[in-house]
């Protein structure tokens, strides 16, 4: 079962890194069909979709991943709490960083890794259940 787990996750990054690259391979694709000139017009849209895509599948995983509540931290109690994110962050979680919504944990996904930071006293904790592997179950 473990071993089935731990494969799914490696499937799930290389999906996510696979996303990424493409998007960023769009971007360059776009940049140079207009220098070509108007005779590209089809491929630029062709890409622009495809970078859509990737972005709406990786903001719609985000989304998914965001839990409603922010449980209070467990060494001083305060409820300024914020969710720790893993892996490669879309630009809304790197948005939602920069305003101090979330955390950001590295790309990184392990099993125990802390899901929540008190920004009161710096504490890292992780709810049970709530792991970033617990997600993909």
């Amino acid at each position: 079962m473990r071993d089935e787990r731990e494969e799914l996750v490696m499937n799930f990054h290389k999906v996510l890194n696979h996303l990424w690259r493409a998007r960023w391979l769009c971007e360059d694709l776009i940049k140079e069909a207009s220098r070509a000139g108007s005779h590209t017009r089809e491929l630029r849209t062709a890409l622009r979709r495809i970078r859509a895509a990737a972005s709406l599948v990786l903001d719609a995983m985000d989304a998914v991943s965001e839990e409603p509540e922010r449980p209070p931290c467990p060494r001083c109690g305060s409820l300024d709490v914020i969710p720790i994110r893993y892996g490669e962050p879309s630009a809304e979680t790197e948005w939602r960083s920069e305003e101090e919504e979330v955390a950001l944990g590295g790309c990184i996904v392990m099993e125990g890794q802390p899901t929540h930071i008190c920004r009161t006293c710096g504490n890292k904790w992780q709810v049970p259940g709530m792991g970033p592997l617990d997600r993909l179950k």
